[in-house]
C-alpha cells in the first residue's frame, strides 16, 4: 500500500552533493499561494531531480513532518566503491626470524630446540602468488556507476636455488637446504652457518645439508646434517651425527658422553673419552684416549703426537699410529679384520637370540601343558582358543629364531673368512693392549718397537712396520 500525506501548502527542495553520493530533502512551510504537495509528489520531484538510487522512503516521510521542516535530510546515499584486495605472496614457510622453543608433549619448553632451521627438499613448494582482486563498482544517488579501485599485484621476488613455474605463481627450491628470506628474496642455502657456539642461543641443529659452526659444539646438544660438519671449536659431550663427513678442527673432549657418528669420515685434532662411529675413516692427528672407535675402513693417530691409549678401537682394514698403548700399561682393546657395524650386530644379534630362544623353550613347556589337557578332553573351550593361539604364537617366534640362526651363522662364517687387516705401530706398543684379528687375539706383554701385526693362517704374526 503507497504511503500518503495530506497535502499542504509547502516549498520542497531536492539538493545533491557535488559527488551525487548523497541527497538532502529541505521542506519549508511555503507562502501564501503555494502550491500544495503531498508524499506522492515529493517521490515524483525526488525522481525528477535525478535521485534513483540508495533512496531511503521513511526519510521522505520524516522530512515531510513538522518537526523536520528546515533543516536537510538525507534521503538518499550512494553505494561506495569496494577497492580490490592487493595480491599477497602466500609463504609455505615461517618468515619469522626466530619462532622459539620447543614445546614437549608433557608441556615443558625445551629451550635446546629453538626451531631456527627449516629444512625443504629439492622441488619443494615455498611461496604462492596470489592475484589481486578487481574490486566491487558502487552509484551514485544519480545512477552513475562509480569505478573501484583494482588491487596491486604482488612480485614473488626469488633468491638463490629456487625456481618460478610457467605461470610465475609458484616457487620451488632447486635444492635441499634451509629456505630463508634474504633482501626480501626467498632462498635456499646449502649451508647452515652458526657463527658461533651450538648453546642456548643456537639451539639443537637439524639440517639437510652441510653445516658449519665457528665455536663449540656445548655438552647437553645436537648436531644431525644430511651432509657434511665442520667444527671449529672442541665437541664436548655433545652428539654430532653426518650424512657425509665431520671435521672437528680442535678436538672431542667428550666425558664419556659425547656421539660423533658419520657415514663418512671423522677427522679431529684428538679425540678423549668419546664413541666416534665411520662409515670410513677416523683420523686424529695428535691421540685418541680412553674412547671407543669403530670406522668401516681405517683408524690413524699418525701425527707426531699420534697415540691411541685405552679404549675399544675397531677399523676393518687397518689401524695406525706413532704409540699405542702406555708405559702405565692401560688397556687397550684393538681390533680389525672385520666391519665394526658387522661385529656390532653379531653382539646385538647373540644377545637377542638367547632371550627369544629362552622364550621358545618357555613356550614349548606350556604347550606340553594345554597340549595333555586336550588329550585327556578336559579343556575348557576358552583354553583350547589359548591353545591355538600359543601355537600360533609358538610357529611365528620359531621361524625368528630360525632366521636369527641363520644369520648368526653367516656371520660367524663371516669372520672366519677375515684374513685381511692390519695393526701399525710406528714407534712402539705397550704391555696392557690387547689386539683381535677374526677369532685370534694377541696380548702385548712387552713393549715392542715398529710393530705390524697381521692374521696368517688364523694367527696373529709380527712383522715390521716399515
Amino acid at each position: 500500500m503507497a504511503e500518503s500525506i495530506e497535502a499542504r501548502s509547502l516549498s520542497v527542495k531536492v539538493r545533491v552533493s557535488p559527488d551525487e553520493m548523497t541527497a538532502y530533502l529541505i521542506v519549508e512551510p511555503g507562502p501564501e499561494g503555494t502550491v500544495e504537495v503531498g508524499y506522492e509528489q515529493v517521490l515524483e520531484l525526488v525522481a525528477q531531480s535525478g535521485v534513483v538510487h540508495g533512496v531511503d522512503l521513511p526519510k521522505i516521510r520524516e522530512a515531510l513532518s513538522p518537526e523536520s521542516w528546515g533543516r536537510l535530510v538525507l534521503i538518499a546515499q550512494g553505494t561506495p566503491p569496494v577497492n580490490g584486495q592487493d595480491g599477497r605472496v602466500e609463504y609455505k614457510f615461517s618468515i619469522a626470524e626466530r619462532t622459539g622453543p620447543a614445546e614437549t608433549a608433557d608441556g615443558r619448553v625445551d629451550y635446546r630446540n629453538l626451531n631456527l632451521i627449516q629444512n625443504v627438499q629439492k622441488g619443494q613448494l615455498l611461496a604462492v602468488k596470489l592475484d589481486p582482486t578487481p574490486g566491487t563498482p558502487g552509484m551514485t544517488v544519480t545512477g552513475k556507476p562509480v569505478p573501484a579501485k583494482p588491487g596491486k599485484a604482488a612480485i614473488i621476488r626469488r633468491g638463490r636455488n629456487t625456481v618460478l613455474d610457467e605461470t610465475g605463481h609458484n616457487l620451488y627450491s632447486t635444492i635441499d637446504g634451509h629456505v630463508r628470506v634474504v633482501e626480501d628474496k626467498i632462498a635456499v642455502e646449502p649451508v647452515y652457518e652458526v657463527g658461533g657456539d651450538v648453546d642456548f642461543a643456537s639451539g639443537n641443529i637439524d639440517f639437510v645439508g652441510d653445516v658449519v659452526i665457528r665455536g663449540a659444539v656445548t655438552s647437553g646438544f645436537k648436531v644431525r646434517a644430511g651432509g657434511n660438519v665442520e667444527i671449529y671449536g672442541v665437541v664436548e659431550a655433545a652428539t654430532v651425527e653426518a650424512g657425509g663427513n665431520i671435521l672437528v678442527r680442535q678436538g672431542i673432549a667428550g666425558a664419556d658422553r659425547a656421539l660423533v657418528q658419520a657415514q663418512g669420515s671423522v677427522m679431529a685434532r684428538y679425540i678423549e673419552n668419546a664413541r666416534v662411529i665411520a662409515g670410513q675413516d677416523v683420523v686424529a692427528t695428535d691421540s685418541i684416549i680412553q674412547a671407543r672407535v669403530s670406522a668401516g675402513r681405517t683408524v690413524r693417530a699418525e701425527g707426531k703426537k699420534g697415540a691411541i691409549v685405552g679404549g675399544h678401537v675397531q677399523a676393518r682394514d687397518e689401524i695406525s699410529a706413532r704409540v699405542i698403548g702406555s708405559s702405565l700399561a692401560t688397556q687397550t682393546v684393538l681390533e680389525v679384520g672385520t666391519d665394526p657395524l658387522l661385529r656390532e650386530e653379531y653382539r646385538v644379534l647373540a644377545k637377542e637370540y638367547r632371550e627369544k630362544k629362552k622364550s621358545l623353550e618357555t613356550m614349548a613347556q606350556n604347550l606340553q601343558v594345554l597340549q595333555k589337557g586336550l588329550l585327556a578332553e578336559n579343556l575348557s573351550d576358552k583354553r583350547r582358543l589359548a591353545l591355538l593361539k600359543m601355537l600360533q604364537d609358538y610357529k611365528a617366534l620359531a621361524a625368528e629364531v630360525r632366521q636369527m640362526e641363520e644369520r648368526y651363522k653367516a656371520l660367524e662364517e663371516e669372520f672366519n673368512r677375515s684374513q685381511h687387516g692390519r695393526i701399525k705401530v710406528f714407534d712402539v706398543v705397550y704391555p696392557g693392549v690387547h689386539v683381535c684379528m677374526g677369532k685370534a687375539m694377541y696380548t702385548v706383554n712387552d713393549p715392542i718397537k715398529n710393530a705390524m701385526f697381521v692374521l696368517e693362517s688364523g694367527d696373529i704374526r709380527l712383522t715390521s712396520a716399515v
